[in-house]
């Protein structure tokens, strides 16, 4: 297929009703894998990186609002970034 990745768009939880997060994070945690054992690259896409960070599994991880901070001042939620990056807050 000429396939070298997958995207998985809307990745993090914040936009799901409580009642679906525990199937969608099941079926995340399956499909990251199983992506991986294709030999895919695989990429997150999510507004809040608590979703998705850190994940070792994952080469690329696209935060949405982090221009906007997700409604905070951007100082507050780059340091939360980083906090999960394990790099300096």
């Amino acid at each position: 297929m000429g396939l070298s990745g997958i995207f998985f768009d809307r990745a993090g939880l914040d936009f799901l009703a409580s009642r679906f997060k525990e199937g969608a994070e099941r079926h995340l945690r399956d499909a990251i894998p199983c992506a991986k054992k294709l030999g895919l690259k695989v990429a997150l896409n999510s507004w809040r990186p608590e979703d998705v960070l850190p994940n070792p599994e994952v080469d690329a991880v696209l935060i949405e609002s982090a221009v906007y901070g997700n409604g905070r001042p951007l100082s507050y939620y780059s340091q939360g970034v980083l906090q999960k990056l394990g790099g300096p807050y």
